[in-house]
């Protein structure tokens, strides 16, 4: 989708639903199924699972603002986080925002994060 202009912003409380569209179309691509009680449960409340555990969620919108992506930090302790739920629908593949997505911090999550180790998960 060349040509198309997406921006960067972070997590709102009440972008679970799209949220949850989002991954569950990516993996529906791939053959796989939403864990919704086991590995995608942190979907459920993003505020509690990545924002207030000092983490950082990011969402990836296009240029109508509809949410086409987005990308967590999720805390496993004070020096490490995991990068986790890092999914995009086909239009927003291949951008260079899908690197920015993690590797820009919100702004009001620059104080929290002291990380020394990112890893990426399986969820």
């Amino acid at each position: 989708m060349s040509g198309s202009t997406f921006a960067l912003r972070d997590y709102r409380p009440g972008d679970e639903p799209e949220v949850r569209r989002i991954v569950t179309t990516v993996l529906t691509e791939y053959g796989l199924a939403p864990e919704c009680g086991g590995v995608d449960a942190d979907l459920e409340d993003i505020h509690a699972s990545y924002i207030a555990r000092g983490g950082a969620f990011r969402i990836l919108e296009d240029g109508h603002g509809a949410i086409v992506g987005c990308g967590g930090l999720f805390p496993l302790d004070a020096e490490e986080a995991e990068i986790r739920k890092m999914y995009f629908l086909p239009a927003a593949r291949g951008q260079p925002y899908i690197a920015r997505t993690m590797s820009t911090e919100p702004r009001d999550q620059r104080p929290r994060l002291r990380l020394t180790q990112l890893s990426h998960g399986a969820g």
